[in-house]
């Protein structure tokens, strides 16, 4: 038995969890003793998340700084908003997550979003691999992309970002006397395995070499689909509270076409209005089975969650989307220029319907997605899951065999 962690320090939804649930569950299968350390997690739906494995909050840190970047331009400014604005406080980040690793003494650490567990493990021996979407594992790349240049800023001031954090990293480095690095990429390369959890036409770095995709990790559960007794159109909407919700449900209601919404976080009062006035639309209570509802609809409206966009997709259906986060915007930028989806600003009435009813017509959207589709058909995505916790499973006996 070899000890294994699987940490998750950045994001937010499903995406995340239940994939990392399930291969916690196969490497348990597998005979290793493994911890789930995640943020907030005593705080996160124990119904999602319970299983044969230790469930442990990730280190908290209060800072007092604030970079003045909500409106990330690159990853440098994703980073400086989630602790590395301040070498000094990055470095007792670090300590506290090397201290959890002395406790914990593991075999093989597993990394999703986890930046400053990935910094503090430098130097301390045990397999590590990274494992998540590509917003989430940066290229080595001299400069990063700019993905807001709308905004006020230059690409020289993006890149005194980039230099900013990896000063900040290479501080830490040094306290832990090891080597520096060039690039905030590199240290993403200092591990003894990646795994892309995404597909090249979703990849947020599309000019990534050498990248080892596996795909969107498959996950069972959720509930059936249960749709309105309308005629028309299926159409499956997976929207969060936000200033225009009601307007994208105002337009989808208004169609008269059968459509099932999944809003956990939506206003409890725009929900019964609704429901009781628009019989062609319902609102699921409880999250729903992704594979089974994206094979039922004709289209889907969501905000472009990585594992949302790629159940979609998978099943050959076009979208309409509304991204409220900067990694949902590129993802959104990545179908709408396959030609699988329309991009919408939701803030423009008329351009939320005029989005519905091009996707509802427009039987090129539908082409497309249905390409991308064919193109991943023979992709085993269970299989390609077990050579993630194949790895991991070997990668922490290997070690463990070695300390022994």
């Amino acid at each position: 038995m070899a000890k294994i962690l699987v940490t998750w320090e950045l994001g937010s939804g499903l995406g995340h969890l239940l994939p990392l649930r399930v291969l916690s569950e196969q490497l348990v299968t597998a005979g290793h003793e493994v911890a789930l350390v995640c943020r907030g997690a005593s705080q996160l739906d124990q119904s999602l998340i319970a299983g044969p494995f230790t469930i442990i909050d990730a280190p908290v840190f209060s800072s007092t700084e604030d970079s003045g970047y909500r409106e990330a331009s690159n990853f440098a400014h994703t980073l400086m908003d989630d602790g590395f604005l301040v070498a000094g406080e990055l470095a007792e980040r670090c300590q506290l997550w090397r201290n959890l690793f002395d406790e914990l003494k593991p075999d093989c650490v597993l990394f999703d979003h986890s930046p400053i567990a990935l910094l503090a493990a430098q130097g301390l021996g045990f397999a590590t691999a990274t494992l998540g979407t590509g917003f989430c594992c940066p290229p080595d790349a001299e400069r990063l992309p700019n993905w807001r240049p709308w905004l006020d800023r230059t690409d020289d001031e993006c890149h005194a970002a980039e230099q900013l954090v990896t000063a900040n990293i290479n501080h830490a480095l040094c306290l832990f006397e090891q080597p520096e690095i060039r690039t905030i990429g590199e240290l993403y390369y200092r591990v003894d395995r990646q795994f892309h959890q995404t597909y090249p036409e979703l990849d947020h770095f599309p000019d990534r070499i050498g990248a080892n995709y596996v795909g969107i990790v498959p996950v069972d559960g959720g509930e059936m689909p249960k749709w309105p007794l309308s005629l028309g159109k299926r159409i499956f909407a997976y929207l969060k509270q936000s200033p225009w919700a009601e307007k994208v449900i105002k337009n989808l209601a208004m169609l008269g076409m059968p459509t099932l919404v999944y809003g956990p976080t939506l206003d409890a009062g725009v929900v019964e209005f609704y429901e009781t006035n628009y019989p062609a639309i319902s609102f699921a209570r409880s999250p729903l089975c992704i594979e089974h509802v994206t094979k039922q609809c004709d289209i889907a409206v969501h905000h472009g969650t990585h594992g949302v966009s790629a159940a979609v997709l998978l099943a050959g259906k076009p979208s309409v989307l509304f991204p409220i986060a900067l990694e949902q915007r590129i993802t959104c930028v990545n179908i709408h220029k396959m030609g699988a989806g329309r991009l919408a600003n939701p803030f423009r009435e008329a351009e939320v319907l005029d989005a519905i009813h091009d996707v509802l017509v427009n039987e090129s959207y539908l082409r497309n997605a249905a390409c991308f589709a064919e193109q991943y058909r023979t992709w085993d995505l269970f299989e390609r899951l077990m050579s993630v916790a194949q790895w991991i499973s070997e990668a922490a006996s290997a070690h463990a065999a070695q300390h022994s």
